[in-house]
């Protein structure tokens, strides 16, 4: 399911990137905004939600998205 999920919010406005962990996403976002619409989305697609949490973005994080700005 989380696959589903991923592909799903991936599809959504303001959504930078999906990463899939085991069964667990890792969602980067434009703003808090759309992280609330993502959560409400979900929820109506009854797709199960287990918790959720805000992260300050890793260094990993920021080369991904440097090297993806890079690539468009």
């Amino acid at each position: 399911e989380a696959r589903s999920a991923g592909d799903f919010i991936g599809s959504i406005d303001g959504v930078l990137s999906v990463s899939i962990y085991g069964d667990k996403l890792h969602v980067a976002v434009q703003n808090k905004e759309i992280a609330i619409k993502i959560m409400d989305q979900l929820k109506v697609k009854n797709f199960p939600i287990e918790g959720e949490r805000e992260i300050v973005p890793s260094l990993e994080d920021v080369f991904i998205s440097m090297v993806k700005g890079q690539e468009t």
